[in-house]
């Protein structure tokens, strides 16, 4: 069930990937709203099937642990956050997804002159 369902999942976060390029080469090549909203329907809805995938898996889980283990595993998950990850991208005081980002040894931005 699980070497089934992370393969699953890998593709689908892959197919993610892809869209989200998608989406970023439109941008660039300044694509119409309609087509913009198109592709960006497209990443909703395969968001909203993975987010079914990920709650399927650990209802299904779920039904295989004892009382105990269910605890435990709901204190985990609170701990861990959505996704199964601790905190998750740009939660972090300077580091996200993309690198460091500003912080407190960054210069506060400076006022536009008139």
């Amino acid at each position: 069930m699980f070497e089934e369902n992370r393969e699953e999942m890998k593709g689908l976060h892959e197919e993610m990937e892809s869209l989200r390029e998608e989406l970023h080469e439109l941008v660039k090549t300044e694509a119409g709203e309609a087509t913009l909203n198109a592709k960006i329907e497209e990443i909703g809805a395969l968001k909203t099937e993975i987010m079914k995938k990920h709650v399927n898996l650990r209802v299904e889980i779920r039904k295989l642990l004892t009382d105990e283990q269910k605890s435990q595993f709901d204190e985990m998950e609170a701990t861990m956050g959505p996704g199964g990850h601790k905190g998750g991208p740009g939660k972090g005081p300077k580091y996200g997804r993309g690198g460091p980002g500003p912080g407190a040894d960054w210069p506060e931005p400076e006022e536009p002159s008139e």
